[in-house]
Protein backbone atom coordinates (compact mmCIF):
# COMPACT_ATOMS: atom_id res chain seq x y z
CA UNK A 1 0.00 0.00 0.00
CA UNK A 2 1.08 3.58 -0.66
CA UNK A 3 -0.16 6.41 1.55
CA UNK A 4 0.35 10.13 1.05
CA UNK A 5 -0.62 12.16 4.08
CA UNK A 6 -0.07 15.68 5.35
CA UNK A 7 0.47 16.43 9.02
CA UNK A 8 -2.14 17.08 11.69
CA UNK A 9 -2.55 20.18 13.83
CA UNK A 10 -4.41 21.01 17.03
CA UNK A 11 -4.50 24.79 16.56
CA UNK A 12 -3.37 25.76 13.07
CA UNK A 13 -3.64 24.81 9.44
CA UNK A 14 -2.47 21.36 8.39
CA UNK A 15 -0.21 20.76 5.44
CA UNK A 16 -1.49 20.55 1.88
CA UNK A 17 -1.02 17.64 -0.47
CA UNK A 18 -0.50 18.68 -4.08
CA UNK A 19 0.07 16.59 -7.20
CA UNK A 20 1.24 18.34 -10.36
CA UNK A 21 2.20 17.24 -13.84
CA UNK A 22 4.51 19.13 -16.14
CA UNK A 23 3.47 21.91 -18.50
CA UNK A 24 4.17 22.04 -22.22
CA UNK A 25 4.56 24.95 -24.61
CA UNK A 26 4.12 23.01 -27.86
CA UNK A 27 2.60 19.58 -27.12
CA UNK A 28 0.11 17.95 -24.77
CA UNK A 29 0.78 18.61 -21.08
CA UNK A 30 1.08 15.76 -18.58
CA UNK A 31 -1.93 13.84 -17.30
CA UNK A 32 -2.91 12.82 -13.79
CA UNK A 33 -4.50 9.39 -13.78
CA UNK A 34 -5.99 7.67 -10.74
CA UNK A 35 -6.87 4.04 -11.32
CA UNK A 36 -7.83 1.54 -8.66
CA UNK A 37 -7.48 -2.21 -8.88
CA UNK A 38 -9.57 -4.56 -10.97
CA UNK A 39 -10.92 -7.90 -9.73
CA UNK A 40 -11.62 -11.00 -11.77
CA UNK A 41 -14.03 -12.56 -9.25
CA UNK A 42 -14.81 -9.90 -6.61
CA UNK A 43 -15.68 -6.22 -6.50
CA UNK A 44 -13.33 -3.79 -8.22
CA UNK A 45 -11.71 -1.02 -6.19
CA UNK A 46 -13.52 2.28 -5.58
CA UNK A 47 -12.41 5.91 -5.73
CA UNK A 48 -13.71 8.37 -3.16
CA UNK A 49 -13.16 12.13 -3.28
CA UNK A 50 -14.36 13.63 -0.04
CA UNK A 51 -13.97 17.05 1.51
CA UNK A 52 -12.92 17.26 5.14
CA UNK A 53 -15.38 17.55 8.01
CA UNK A 54 -15.56 20.32 10.59
CA UNK A 55 -17.10 20.27 14.06
CA UNK A 56 -17.63 24.04 14.22
CA UNK A 57 -17.40 25.51 10.69
CA UNK A 58 -18.00 24.56 7.06
CA UNK A 59 -16.96 21.17 5.72
CA UNK A 60 -14.43 21.11 2.91
CA UNK A 61 -15.57 21.43 -0.70
CA UNK A 62 -14.91 19.07 -3.61
CA UNK A 63 -14.46 20.74 -6.98
CA UNK A 64 -14.09 19.25 -10.45
CA UNK A 65 -13.24 21.90 -13.00
CA UNK A 66 -11.92 21.73 -16.54
CA UNK A 67 -9.15 23.86 -17.92
CA UNK A 68 -9.65 27.03 -19.93
CA UNK A 69 -8.97 26.65 -23.63
CA UNK A 70 -8.53 29.09 -26.50
CA UNK A 71 -10.76 26.94 -28.75
CA UNK A 72 -12.85 24.94 -26.23
CA UNK A 73 -12.61 24.26 -22.54
CA UNK A 74 -12.18 20.71 -21.28
CA UNK A 75 -15.06 18.28 -20.86
CA UNK A 76 -16.34 16.63 -17.68
CA UNK A 77 -17.87 13.24 -18.27
CA UNK A 78 -19.81 11.32 -15.64
CA UNK A 79 -20.74 7.85 -16.81
CA UNK A 80 -21.24 4.40 -15.38
CA UNK A 81 -19.50 1.37 -16.79
CA UNK A 82 -20.98 -1.21 -19.13
CA UNK A 83 -22.68 -4.21 -17.51
CA UNK A 84 -22.31 -7.58 -19.23
CA UNK A 85 -25.12 -9.60 -17.63
CA UNK A 86 -27.07 -7.35 -15.24
CA UNK A 87 -27.97 -3.70 -14.70
CA UNK A 88 -25.32 -1.04 -15.17
CA UNK A 89 -24.51 1.32 -12.30
CA UNK A 90 -26.70 4.28 -11.34
CA UNK A 91 -25.74 7.96 -11.24
CA UNK A 92 -26.89 9.56 -8.00
CA UNK A 93 -26.74 13.28 -7.28
CA UNK A 94 -27.66 13.88 -3.68
CA UNK A 95 -27.41 16.83 -1.33
CA UNK A 96 -26.73 16.28 2.33
CA UNK A 97 -29.29 16.54 5.07
CA UNK A 98 -29.39 19.24 7.73
CA UNK A 99 -30.34 18.96 11.38
CA UNK A 100 -31.20 22.66 11.77
CA UNK A 101 -31.44 24.30 8.34
CA UNK A 102 -32.32 23.63 4.73
CA UNK A 103 -30.60 21.01 2.64
CA UNK A 104 -28.41 21.98 -0.32
CA UNK A 105 -29.78 22.71 -3.78
CA UNK A 106 -29.08 20.83 -7.02
CA UNK A 107 -28.42 23.17 -9.92
CA UNK A 108 -27.73 22.27 -13.57
CA UNK A 109 -26.89 25.29 -15.69
CA UNK A 110 -25.35 25.99 -19.04
CA UNK A 111 -22.77 28.74 -19.47
CA UNK A 112 -23.34 31.91 -21.45
CA UNK A 113 -21.59 33.03 -24.61
CA UNK A 114 -20.06 36.38 -25.46
CA UNK A 115 -20.14 35.59 -29.18
CA UNK A 116 -22.80 37.43 -31.19
CA UNK A 117 -23.77 34.49 -33.39
CA UNK A 118 -23.12 31.67 -30.91
CA UNK A 119 -25.81 29.61 -29.20
CA UNK A 120 -25.55 28.69 -25.54
CA UNK A 121 -25.60 25.05 -24.48
CA UNK A 122 -28.71 23.18 -23.42
CA UNK A 123 -29.58 21.30 -20.26
CA UNK A 124 -31.27 18.10 -21.42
Amino acid sequence: AVMLKSGTSMFGTTGALSLFTGSSTSARAGELIAHVGDSSSGVGGAITLEGGSSDHAEGGAVSLRTGVGDITSGQIEIATGHAVSTTSGAIVIDTGTSNQGGSGAVSLTSGHTDGRSQVTGSVL
